[in-house]
């Protein structure tokens, strides 16, 4: 029994895009003007995620090795703006202020990562 995936994308445009990851890939907009928890079935978990290298920060603090990323985003030409994770959103420090955040936002859920650097700071080629 093939089991279907839902994925909401909420967007600034005030739009939602709805996938049913399943085999006939419906794909969906409407407005989230009148969006609410219960205009999604029982038991749906709301929640939010973060990648590391987009949210971590503290790219050079407590033991951190450096990632891929951190190499690739130091020469120029490779990052238009040339940003790069150093800091990022500051998670790292500012995680506490984040989860007070979700807490408000009545989420179910959230599911993060932290970059291998950091478990791993001494090994060579870690990606994130």
């Amino acid at each position: 029994m093939a089991t279907a995936c839902n994925m909401f994308t909420v967007s600034t445009l005030r739009s939602v895009t709805f996938a049913s990851l399943n085999h006939h890939h419906h794909h969906s907009s409407f407005d989230i003007a009148s969006l609410n928890r219960s205009s999604f079935p029982a038991g749906f978990i709301f929640g939010t995620s973060s990648g590391a290298y987009q949210y971590e920060g503290a790219a050079e603090k407590f033991g951190r090795g450096p990632s891929i990323w951190d190499t690739f985003t130091q020469y120029p030409d490779n990052i238009l703006d040339r940003s790069n994770g150093d800091v990022a959103v500051d998670q790292y420090h500012r995680y506490k202020e984040d989860v007070e955040i979700m807490k408000d936002m009545n989420l179910d859920a959230y599911r993060f990562s932290i970059s291998w650097p950091r478990i791993l700071p001494s090994e060579l080629n870690i990606r994130d």
